[in-house]
């Protein structure tokens, strides 16, 4: 009975051991109409997941701005989607 709750005790240790590692975040803006671009945050600490995410601010999201051009009055909507994945 000792031995198998020493044994589990042992794989619960592991398992969350390996859980915590150095983290990338990899992010792709992308601009319509306009350009790409591509940005790569490393940590420098083991975290989980759900902590790199947040410490890298690791989110994807779209926005939309219009503008009007004072001089000739033509509107423009520029859409910026932000594309991020954690490694």
């Amino acid at each position: 009975m000792k031995k198998n709750i020493l044994f589990l005790l042992a794989i619960a240790v592991m398992s969350l051991a390996s859980c915590k590692k150095n983290r990338t975040c990899t992010c792709t803006t992308t601009t319509s109409p306009g350009s790409t671009s591509s940005t790569t945050i490393d940590t420098e600490s083991h975290l989980t997941k759900k902590e790199a995410k947040r410490v890298l601010n690791c989110y994807s999201y779209t926005s939309t701005s219009s503008y009007v051009n004072p001089i000739t009055g033509a509107s423009t909507s520029v859409v910026t989607t932000v594309a991020c994945t954690l490694k």
